[in-house]
């Protein structure tokens, strides 16, 4: 009895395995590729090849994106340079003038020294100018994540154009795959909301850039009142308005 039950639960879990590899090769074969639509008019295939050329161009864009936030990125290193330089000054200054205090047996408070103000006001506008330039590489690299879901969207509309133009030709092959054209169309409708969050994500991103580019643009005012220094703002672009 035991052998026989060993033997009845084998066989089925082989059946099992052969069902879900024929549903696997239906699924497979039930797949819309450009093989299908061999022998279709140009006319109709032509939306099909203006969806791809829309994912060339997206696919672009991609490399665009990356090679930009591969800018920022070396932008904000070299920033960071600056700071380090203006905080090294502070820093020769500040010992300096406590030497001289010890020196002379003075009290030495570097936050109010006067001598100090002009080297602390441009460590803080470096910093301020650091922050922004940060700031630009955060955009830049959410530019990347939106350029991607671009290439998802893109990619799903093939999908979508794909079925438009067998179905419009050949519904009896679409239906007896079993396909109708909502599930290309939820596809194309969660790729556009990914593309449509990671565009607020960026609009929002580009509002805090613009904060930070003011306060640092008004830091670089009142540093190049008070001591003559003005930083470089080309090398760091305003915001993009996008």
């Amino acid at each position: 009895m035991q052998h026989w039950m060993k033997r009845f639960t084998w066989a089925g879990v082989l059946a099992l395995g052969l069902s879900s590899g024929a549903c696997a090769s239906m699924k497979h074969e039930s797949k819309i590729d450009d093989t299908r639509l061999a022998g279709l008019p140009p006319a109709a295939v032509q939306p099909v090849n203006d969806a791809k050329n829309a994912v060339v161009q997206a696919q672009q864009d991609v490399d665009a994106a990356k090679q930009a936030k591969s800018e920022a990125d070396n932008r904000a290193k070299l920033v960071k340079g600056e700071v380090d330089v203006a905080q090294a000054q502070y820093d020769q200054q500040k010992t300096q003038l406590e030497i001289e205090a010890k020196k002379n047996n003075q009290k030495f408070d570097a936050e109010y020294a006067p001598q100090l103000q002009n080297a602390k006001l441009n460590v803080d506008t470096t910093k301020a100018k650091l922050e922004y330039a940060n700031k630009l590489g955060d955009i830049a690299g959410t530019e990347v994540t939106l350029a991607d879901r671009k290439v998802d969207l893109a990619k799903a509309k093939v999908d979508q154009a794909r079925f438009q133009a067998l179905n419009s030709a050949n519904p009896e092959q679409v239906q007896a795959m079993k396909k109708n054209e909502a599930e290309f169309m939820a596809e194309v409708q969660k790729k556009q909301a990914d593309v449509t969050k990671a565009e607020a994500d960026l609009a929002k991103q580009r509002m805090d850039a613009r904060d930070k580019y003011n306060t640092w643009v008004n830091m670089d005012r009142q540093l190049g009142t008070s001591s003559g220094i003005k930083q470089h703002r080309d090398e760091v672009p305003p915001p993009s308005q996008g």
